[in-house]
């Protein structure tokens, strides 16, 4: 690894944020008005929440905010590895405790975004889906768990 290229990967990462917030944006501007009979209020519960503060809306938000976070720990990550091993002697003698612990937030951030879209558990120290920062955030409280119900599957005999 070269510091060059740890500078070019952060510059990368860096030009993925603004997709990733524009995105979150315009989903929190997103309204539903369905009707008001029984199709349309399952359609609203199900898309923004009985209050219009929850269901799929809320998730996607929230993951979208998770993966912002990642995003900015991943570059900052890279340029304090830049920074800390400015030569390529030295950055060939990273050790991989010391690349693992520069990019534990951002693991941390997309184990939350997991979390919040159902996906799977979030890592220790998950953001928190309450909007971009420059840095990680506490643990997930939003989100939902897997669905475990179900019916069994067929063994094809009729």
């Amino acid at each position: 690894m070269d510091t060059p290229s740890l500078d070019v990967v952060a510059r990368n990462i860096e030009s993925l944020k603004a997709p990733v917030k524009d995105a979150m944006d315009r989903l929190r501007q997103v309204r539903v008005a369905p009707g008001s009979f029984y199709d349309a209020d399952q359609l609203k519960t199900k898309t923004v929440g009985a209050n219009a503060d929850g269901g799929l809306k809320s998730q996607l938000v929230k993951a979208l905010s998770d993966l912002y976070n990642g995003l900015t720990d991943v570059g900052d990550a890279m340029r304090t590895l830049s920074k800390n091993y400015t030569t390529a002697e030295e950055a060939n003698g990273i050790k991989a405790v010391d690349l693992h612990k520069s990019i534990e937030r951002a693991q941390a951030d997309f184990g939350a975004m997991l979390k919040d879209t159902g996906s799977g558990p979030a890592a220790p120290g998950g953001g928190d889906g309450s909007g971009p920062s420059t840095g990680g955030s506490g643990p997930s409280t939003g989100g939902s768990a897997p669905s475990t119900s179900g019916s069994a599957p067929s063994t094809g005999a009729a």
